[in-house]
């Protein structure tokens, strides 16, 4: 978990669980307890909150809202319906909301979190548009803010899914 500041980015808090009892090593760390840790199916040296890949859930569609409002595939006004289901590619990918959320529009969509409505948009702006959104905010990338061992999130894209799963 990470806290910050919500008008300055600072980081006010950050914690990263499991973890270990820093008393084991603040005297000197023998090879009995070196090992537990290094061996440890939990990996509780691993600090998760800057190393730690996650996917960024609901809060992603604020970016895809933005790519699809700059490609202009979609306006503020415009509404989707939303029957708790979109088709895409022979798929099914349902809506948190299994009853739907009938036609809603940007507002209500973020609002409410309607994942229909940003399946379609998706679809219709594209991963290339949104991809660069997102890097334009700075996802995948690493900060300079005195935190060493941070991680490069992942920005998928045409040339990611190629690279990682040999299909376009």
């Amino acid at each position: 978990a990470v806290i910050m500041h919500v008008d300055t980015g600072e980081v006010v808090a950050m914690g990263s669980v499991p973890t270990f009892d820093p008393n084991d090593i603040i005297n000197g760390l023998n090879n009995r307890v070196w090992n537990r840790l290094q061996t440890a199916r939990d990996d509780p040296m691993t600090n998760r909150a800057l190393r730690g890949l996650y996917p960024p859930g609901s809060t992603f569609k604020m970016v895809t809202a933005l790519a699809a409002l700059e490609s202009g595939v979609i306006d503020l006004k415009e509404k989707v319906h939303c029957e708790g289901r979109h088709e895409y590619a022979g798929q099914i990918f349902r809506c948190w909301n299994r009853g739907g959320h009938g036609n809603v529009d940007m507002h209500r969509a973020l609002r409410e979190s309607c994942d229909v409505y940003f399946y379609e948009i998706s679809r219709r702006t594209g991963i290339g548009a949104i991809a660069t959104m997102a890097r334009r905010l700075g996802h995948g990338q690493i900060y300079d803010c005195g935190m060493s061992q941070q991680k490069r999130g992942v920005v998928p894209d045409s040339d990611w899914k190629r690279s990682r799963f040999n299909r376009p």
